[in-house]
């Protein structure tokens, strides 16, 4: 069985600008109840971009704010929403998916 993780890095295919830095790496942490505040559970599974959007500028290092995470390519920001589905799964969903 997969142990499930707490935390998820993503590289970007297409790194943002940040002032003069470039964020090629995103790491995501697993929400906790308070990120989840504000937000419909449900939608944030069916991938509804906005309920994304708002989870990412809470759970992502270096933190993303909301025009940052507007200006992803979508595969980048494909990417980020699949890695945060992962940590809603049990660890014999993710085994079901990954065999």
């Amino acid at each position: 069985m997969t142990e499930p993780s707490n935390t998820a890095i993503v590289s970007l295919s297409y790194p943002l600008k940040r002032g003069t830095t470039s964020l090629d790496t995103i790491t995501l942490r697993k929400p906790r109840v308070a990120d989840l505040r504000g937000l419909a559970l449900s939608e944030v599974m069916q991938l509804k971009t906005d309920a994304v959007a708002v989870l990412l500028t809470r759970i992502s290092e270096p933190q993303l704010t909301r025009h940052e995470v507007d200006s992803l390519d979508i595969l980048d920001f494909g990417t980020l929403a699949g890695e945060v589905i992962g940590f809603f799964l049990s660890p014999e969903a993710m085994d079901s998916l990954t065999t």
